[in-house]
C-alpha cells in the first residue's frame, strides 16, 4: 500500500504540471483529477481506519465523513479563491511521508499496536482511538484556516 499510495501521490502532480506545461490543461481535465483525487482519497481514508483497527463505531464513521468533508472544503476554496493553496500541515503534502512510512511499518511489523493502550495523565487508551482523534483534530484545525482563507478573500475584495 505504501508503493502504491507513493506512486498515486507523484503520478497524481506530474499529470497537472504536465498539462499546464504542454498547454492541454482544461476545466474537464481539472474536473476530472479532481473526482478521482476525491474517490481515493475516500477509500484511502477507509483502508487506513481498516489498518489502524478503529473498529465498526460512531467515531469511525464520524471521522471517514469528516475526512471526505475536507476534501470538499478544498474544492470550495479553491472555487471561491481561484487558486488552491496548501499550507504547513495539510494531509496532502506533510502527512503523506508519515503514512508511507507506517504503511511500511506495519507491512514489517503487523497492526497490532494500534490496539496497545497508552497512558496519558493517567487514563488508559488504545492506539487507535487517539489515532482517530487526532485526525478529527487535524481536520478541524485545516476547517477553521480554509473558512478564514475563503472569509478573508471575500472582505479583501468588497
Amino acid at each position: 500500500m505504501g508503493v502504491s499510495y507513493f506512486l498515486y501521490r507523484v503520478l497524481d502532480e506530474l499529470d497537472g504540471k504536465q498539462a499546464r506545461k504542454t498547454g492541454n490543461a482544461s476545466p474537464l481535465g481539472l474536473l476530472f483529477d479532481h473526482g478521482f483525487d476525491a474517490l481515493s482519497m475516500g477509500l484511502l481514508t477507509l483502508v487506513y481506519l481498516k489498518c489502524a483497527q478503529t473498529g465498526d463505531n460512531e467515531l469511525t464513521v464520524l471521522t471517514s465523513m469528516v475526512c471526505g468533508f475536507m476534501f470538499h472544503m478544498a474544492t470550495l476554496e479553491e472555487y471561491y479563491i481561484g487558486e488552491l493553496t496548501i499550507g504547513p500541515g495539510n494531509a496532502v503534502t506533510d502527512a503523506s511521508l508519515p503514512y508511507i512510512i507506517l504503511c511500511f511499518y506495519m507491512a514489517a511489523c503487523g497492526n497490532d499496536f494500534w490496539t496497545d493502550s497508552i497512558i496519558i495523565m493517567g487514563k488508559s487508551f488504545k492506539g487507535s482511538f487517539l489515532f482517530l482523534i487526532g485526525t478529527l483534530a487535524a481536520c478541524a484545525g485545516n476547517f477553521v484556516v480554509t473558512l478564514y482563507k475563503i472569509f478573508a478573500h471575500h472582505f479583501r475584495k468588497s
